[in-house]
């Protein structure tokens, strides 16, 4: 018995999101650190479950500031060059796939600027460290 191809789009059923991204999630983090290790790169990944939980990795030698000051270097036009050669990209390996999909689907209706991005990891950076806390105080750690 084989997979169940899924068609790449929002999964309508909350439990079905749920489950999709715990399972998904370590298939993606292992990827992530394969190809930090494999081709030396700065690499930093920050996702948000269905329920809003936070998980990072960073690679071994990776600095979140460094790789945001990295990309904030970069000009808007550049971005914008990259992004669609990700999504064009993207767009060929779903139709490797047999899936139809609008490029549109991916860009959504708001673009994020540099000072958005820092905000949001200043933000996952708070989260972090106060998930950590709590974890050190259930686990019997000192001074909470």
């Amino acid at each position: 018995m084989g997979r169940v191809k899924l068609k790449i789009k929002k999964l309508e059923s909350t439990s079905n999101r749920h489950v999709t991204y715990s399972k998904r999630k370590s298939g993606i983090l292992k990827k992530a650190k394969e190809l930090s290790i494999l081709c030396d790169i700065d690499i930093l990944l920050l996702m948000f479950s269905p329920t809003g939980k936070p998980t990072m990795l960073q690679g071994e030698r990776s600095n979140m500031e460094e790789i945001i000051a990295k990309f904030a270097q970069l000009s808007p036009q550049e971005r914008a060059k990259r992004k669609m050669e990700s999504l064009e990209a993207l767009k060929k390996t779903f139709k490797k796939l047999d899936h139809d999909v609008k490029i549109q689907d991916f860009l959504g209706s708001s673009s994020q600027t540099v000072e958005d991005l820092t905000h949001q990891v200043r933000v996952s950076q708070a989260q972090l460290a106060e998930i950590q806390q709590r974890l050190r105080c259930n686990f019997g750690a000192f001074g909470c």
